[in-house]
């Protein structure tokens, strides 16, 4: 599932989450490379169904969650496993770079 969430609702989403993995996507509307990857988000959200969620952050409206999460650029991909990043991306990736990233880190659960 895709969700767009406010800072009141990180910790409870994100830290607090069930899922194996949530991935945490800093984003902007004006950012091309963050607009081109919504299919890859949209394609991996149905693969992975299940097992994740992937939150979006616009860091035009929640510029404080990006300054706590060390996020300097975009788009930056943050992946927590039971409330702990676990593995930072930074910069657009493929679907097939994102799978591969997803499936080792859900291996290793």
């Amino acid at each position: 599932m895709i969700r767009h969430i406010t800072e009141s609702d990180f910790k409870m989403i994100v830290v607090q989450s069930d899922k194996h993995l949530v991935i945490v996507d800093f984003w902007a509307p004006w950012c091309k490379p963050c607009q081109a990857m919504e299919d890859t988000w949209n394609s991996i959200s149905r693969r992975f169904t299940t097992q994740l969620d992937i939150i979006k952050i616009n860091v035009d409206d929640e510029p404080r969650v990006a300054q706590g999460s060390n996020v300097h650029s975009i788009p930056t991909m943050l992946f927590y496993q039971k409330g702990q990043v676990v593995k930072v991306e930074h910069g657009a990736k493929d679907e097939n770079y994102l799978t591969g990233v997803i499936t080792e880190l859900l291996k290793k659960i």
